[in-house]
């Protein structure tokens, strides 16, 4: 269905359109644009980050220091919960259950993997945490 464009009244809405579309697509390519340029950089740095990260951990443990304060910042050893996905978990859970040869029809096969999905048994791996240091006076 289309409307005949000699109708006066609907050429200024389909201009403006127009023209904001274009504008949009401009600048969604500036954005896209801009990202690939700092993509690498990005990638470096938190490529490097993680290898500083690994050395202070190993020298905190090492030294059997709980943490390090160097200048107005604090390091310190935390936990860091790593979540798996449902369909990460629902996975697992048909494995286990298809490597005891549980038939998918058994009521257990659909009560585990319900109970799988709202599991909350994660992982957690050694980070580092920086803090701003408060001084008190």
């Amino acid at each position: 269905m289309s409307i005949p464009l000699e109708d006066n009244s609907v050429l200024p809405l389909v201009r403006e359109y127009r023209d904001c579309y274009v504008e949009q697509q401009a600048i969604m390519a500036e954005i896209k644009n801009f990202r690939k340029r700092y993509d690498k950089r990005l990638k470096d740095i938190k490529a490097r980050i993680g290898d500083l990260e690994s050395d202070i951990m190993a020298f905190m443990q090492e030294k059997g220091h709980p943490g390090l304060r160097f200048q107005e910042m604090i390091f310190l050893q935390e936990d860091k919960v790593l979540s798996k996905n449902s369909k990460h978990r629902e996975e697992e859970v048909q494995s286990i259950l298809q490597k005891y040869r549980v038939d998918p029809s058994n009521p257990l096969y659909r009560e585990l993997l319900e109970s799988s999905q709202s599991s909350k048994a994660r992982d957690s791996i050694k980070r580092l945490k920086m803090k701003m240091y408060k001084k008190t006076e």
